[in-house]
């Protein structure tokens, strides 16, 4: 089978440049801590909502959204699993080679990560505009990136069930599919209990984090949907997850 390039730059390139594109794949993430924090510091957190919140008829609200936050424990909590997320696709996607028929192999660097990035961003937020009953008449406003969060860790996921059952990586060490196993169950808990306890939380958008979920395992899946065995996998793991947070969240409430 005849390989396409990687996603990435390959580690061909010299530590300097490498640790330029790990940031560079975090700039979302950056963007949002420097307008966040601006906020908090401020204190403008409620005048901004009012722009850059997602509120029915806002629009502005599909991107502006993800570069606010309601509090630093809000603002850190979601750093802190976006850039463990990103971390993981930068490094699975800098070890990672796909088929030439492949979509994703024609990904190079950040530039196309950013993309991809931004475009889950916008169609996230407006799915999210759209189809959730919180923006009704009289609805609540919303902000900060949980969703993006949640839609970051599911391509992590995606990218480690094609480490793992890729035939590229057939003959891969058994200490490494172990340690890859452990990494996607974790990633699947993490998936699960931040967003059960997003559900148990009043004011919380829960409906956002679901779309960000359904909305980035859709994507990777016809991203690498040559990948057969690695798709079935993913398929599968996401179905559970969905299960997982409703079961969670009805055996809490109970």
């Amino acid at each position: 089978m005849g390989l396409g390039v990687s996603w990435g730059i390959g580690l061909s390139k010299k530590p300097p440049l490498l640790l330029r594109e790990f940031f560079l794949y975090q700039l979302v993430g950056l963007a949002s801590l420097v307008s966040s924090a601006a906020a908090l510091t401020t204190g403008a957190v409620e005048e901004l909502s009012m722009v850059l919140g997602r509120y029915r008829w806002n629009w502005v609200g599909v991107l502006g959204s993800y570069f606010l936050h309601q509090s630093w424990l809000h603002l850190f909590s979601n750093l802190s699993f976006y850039a463990a997320g990103v971390s993981l696709i930068y490094l699975l996607s800098h070890r990672l080679y796909f088929p030439e028929k492949a979509l994703i192999s024609k990904m190079s660097s950040w530039v196309y990560w950013s993309v991809l990035e931004l475009s889950l961003m916008a169609l996230i937020g407006l799915v999210d505009l759209c189809l959730n009953p919180l923006y009704g008449a009289g609805g609540s406003i919303s902000i900060g990136m949980s969703d993006l969060v949640s839609a970051v860790l599911v391509g992590a996921l995606a990218l480690l069930y094609c480490r793992l059952l890729g035939d590229e990586f057939a003959h891969q060490r058994r200490l490494l599919k172990i340690d890859a196993w452990l990494c996607a169950a974790t990633l699947s808990a993490a998936l699960i209990l931040s967003n059960t306890f997003s559900a148990l939380q009043t004011g919380v958008n829960i409906f956002a984090h679901v779309y960000g979920i359904w909305i980035s395992a859709l994507v990777w899946m016809v991203l690498l949907l040559v990948e057969k065995k690695a798709f079935a996998a993913f398929l599968v793991n996401y179905l559970l997850i969905l299960l997982g947070i409703y079961v969670v969240a009805v055996v809490l409430r109970a």
